[in-house]
């Protein structure tokens, strides 16, 4: 402002009448104020929150019914004379025709559904069970006397990995595969290929069985069948038999999967005496049996008899079982 004072000054003083006239009406007198403009208004091209206001022709007012004649949509509002449509909450569905028999029933059908036949398997991924594995929920069970226990659909569902309700078995997803790092021998019912690799890459396996409803209740609920027979899996039917039998899905039919099965001495929870879990009660048993014949010693001996035959007077010379006629002499 002293800047411009001064320039002010010398100019007015240095100049002529008629110049400093024309001077003065350009610079406008120091006492008065100049009009500071906002820097938001600069910044926003003058638009502010006052001044808002949506584009001209873009929003119309909606016309106002029942309002007198002069408005067009007077007295009924445009509904017409009594009726369903005239009355206010009334809604028609679309293809309703008046109670006539409508389009889409007049028309034949055509097409089929299957549905009916449809097979849904519950998904479970392996990275998911491998860190159920890691946190101790899902146990591997380790070899014993009659060979590897594999993972069974009972086993993910007592972990929580599949749901209890399980309509027609589990299929395994290679999802996280690159996780799964313990070997684990798992049979369901079906798996994919990233599946079937990732497993088999960590040292384990994957056979693809067919369970069908009953089997598949017996497998998971076995006390329902404690006081009855258990019963048996039945094999596929014929539009199933090529999956269980190809040796890329790991078909518990196909020869490759059967011979590796037997290799490596894998086993399922079933009645099969020779893969039942040894009893506690089979040592009690033999106990048991050995007294039997002690007392049967003690008994002869005090009679002045000879002693009974026992198990190693049974044996022939050439130590095979003894034969129907020694033992009824």
């Amino acid at each position: 402002l002293v800047l411009l004072s001064k320039m002010r000054r010398h100019v007015l003083s240095s100049s002529s009448s008629s110049v400093r006239g024309v001077l003065s009406c350009c610079l406008p007198p120091l006492n008065k104020r100049l009009p500071l403009t906002p820097p938001w208004s600069l910044v926003h091209d003058g638009v502010q929150l006052n001044t808002l206001a949506p584009a001209p022709g873009s929003r119309k007012r909606g016309r106002r019914v029942g309002r007198g004649i002069g408005s067009s949509k007077g007295k009924t509002a445009g509904r017409g004379t009594k009726g369903q449509k005239a009355r206010s909450g009334s809604s028609i569905r679309p293809g309703f025709e008046g109670g006539q028999t409508p389009l889409h029933k007049r028309l034949p059908k055509f097409g089929f559904t299957n549905k009916a036949h449809e097979i849904s398997y519950d998904e479970v991924n392996v990275g998911l069970i491998q860190n159920y594995v890691d946190m101790g929920r899902l146990l591997v069970p380790g070899p014993d006397d009659h060979g590897q226990r594999v993972l069974t659909m009972r086993d993910l569902v007592s972990c929580g990995l599949a749901k209890p309700q399980i309509k027609h078995g589990v299929k395994l997803l290679g999802r996280y595969s690159t996780n799964v790092h313990s070997p684990i021998h798992l049979q369901v019912s079906d798996a994919t290929p990233a599946a079937i690799r990732a497993i088999e890459k960590a040292g384990g396996t994957v056979t693809c069985a067919h369970y069908n409803r009953l089997a598949l209740r017996a497998l998971l609920k076995p006390q329902k069948f404690k006081d009855r027979l258990y019963p048996r899996r039945a094999r596929p039917p014929p539009r199933l038999m090529p999956r269980y039998l190809d040796y890329a899905k790991r078909g518990e039919y196909a020869p490759e999967v059967q011979l590796r099965n037997q290799h490596l001495k894998l086993y399922t929870y079933g009645p099969v005496p020779a893969l039942a879990a040894p009893s506690p009660l089979d040592d009690d048993a033999e106990d048991y049996e050995e007294d039997d014949l002690d007392d049967d010693r003690d008994d002869a001996a005090a009679q002045g008899k000879e002693d009974p035959p026992g198990e190693d007077d049974l044996e022939q010379p050439d130590g095979g079982p003894p034969s129907s006629d020694d033992n009824t002499k």
